[in-house]
């Protein structure tokens, strides 16, 4: 779960971090302000957890950090780091789920936003 869902984004991103700094210089150096985008990919459970799935939502909780991190860290390359959280999606996985906990989910998702401090 740890490999999949957050080892490998940031095995990505920080091999993606010498390439975003030496074309953000190279464009500077020229004048150019190009703005890179990164998105990364969480969900609703790494927000508000989730029964049954601490180890996911553990590892979708650090997704989050790691964004809100390289958005920091980032900015001064001009490169704007973004995560979208999704939602429960009907699944075979999800099944397991009990109605009740699913139907709490799906509304907490779409009714309640979460403000992340700067």
């Amino acid at each position: 779960m740890l490999d999949v869902h957050l080892t490998a984004p940031f095995r990505l991103l920080r091999t993606a971090q010498p390439v975003i700094r030496s074309l953000s210089l190279a464009d500077a150096q020229v004048g150019r302000r190009v703005v890179r985008k990164v998105v990364n990919v969480s969900s609703v459970s790494g927000v508000f957890g989730n029964v049954g799935q601490a180890n996911y939502s553990a590892t979708k909780a650090g997704v989050l950090g790691l964004t809100m991190t390289l958005a920091k860290e980032w900015g001064r390359l001009n490169t704007t780091v973004n995560c979208i959280a999704c939602g429960l999606i009907k699944t075979r996985a999800t099944d397991t789920i009990s109605t009740r906990v699913r139907r709490f989910r799906w509304k907490a998702a779409r009714s309640e936003w979460v403000s992340i401090p700067n």
